[in-house]
């Protein structure tokens, strides 16, 4: 199934999203260091999941939009995080307004990591599921397949208005 969704999205020219590692401000020989982005990607974003132009699967993290200067007052220690992660990604050289994904994860695509049961995928009987959000039950997952079809169509064709 995943070799199907990769193919389509390869096939549809898509435009891709970023995929960045974040690594966090610390002190290289007792001198402060910004925080920074590592640029490793190019990913198609499916719900609750990352595909990778080569087809790996990963489980989305955060995503932040590119932006070439870094507001300095904000009233909230949010607020101020994201306009770092924002900056840093800028002085990682996404040019403005382009969508980083990070604190992503690598999906296993095999029979341990899904019967462990404790990622978005799982599977019971012969029927793999998603967690399509974090923290939901079993009874809530919906069908693999199912999910990755809607999803890509929601991509290839989006709602009118959706994408303005």
């Amino acid at each position: 199934m995943l070799s199907w969704i990769h193919e389509q999205l390869v096939a549809s020219n898509l435009p891709l999203e970023q995929l960045g590692e974040y690594i966090a401000p610390s002190l290289v020989l007792g001198l402060p260091r910004r925080g920074r982005f590592v640029k490793i990607g190019e990913v198609w974003r499916l719900g609750v999941f990352l595909v990778g132009k080569e087809g790996t699967l990963f489980r989305a993290g955060e995503t932040v939009r590119s932006e070439s200067v870094q507001i300095a007052s904000h009233n909230s220690a949010y607020k101020a995080e994201r306009s770092e992660y924002a900056y840093a990604a800028f002085r990682a050289g996404y040019k403005p307004g382009t969508v980083v994904n990070f604190g992503a994860s690598r999906i296993n695509i095999d029979v341990e990591s899904f019967a462990s049961g404790t990622g978005p995928l799982f599977v019971r009987g012969r029927s793999t599921f998603v967690r399509w959000r974090r923290g939901i039950a079993d009874d809530e997952a919906v069908l693999f397949k199912e999910n990755m079809i809607e999803r890509l169509g929601l991509l290839v064709n989006p709602p009118a208005g959706s994408t303005d």
